[in-house]
């Protein structure tokens, strides 16, 4: 199942991600949210909804691993698990 950008502000973004956000904006006024660009973290209705609650994001072109350190990660588990358990 993919997720819309509907359900990610509905069921994610105003029950858990929000609060957090704002919990941290008052702790640090210089928060700014990192997200990557996946379609439901960046569409017009998702940005809105967190602009709405004054949550400024990171800005950042997709698909651009070097900004994200877990995507390293990610390839580094995949080849050892494929190391482990062959390739399927």
């Amino acid at each position: 199942m993919s997720i819309n950008s509907w359900r990610y502000v509905i069921c994610v973004a105003q029950p858990l991600l929000l609060p957090t956000c704002r919990n941290w904006l008052q702790s640090n006024t210089s928060f700014v949210l990192m997200e990557d660009n996946a379609p439901a973290h960046d569409s017009i209705f998702t940005n809105a909804r967190r602009e709405e609650e004054g949550i400024k994001k990171v800005d950042w072109p997709a698909n651009y691993p070097d900004f994200n350190r877990t995507e390293h990660i990610w390839a580094l588990m995949q080849s050892r698990i494929q190391t482990r358990h062959g390739h399927e």
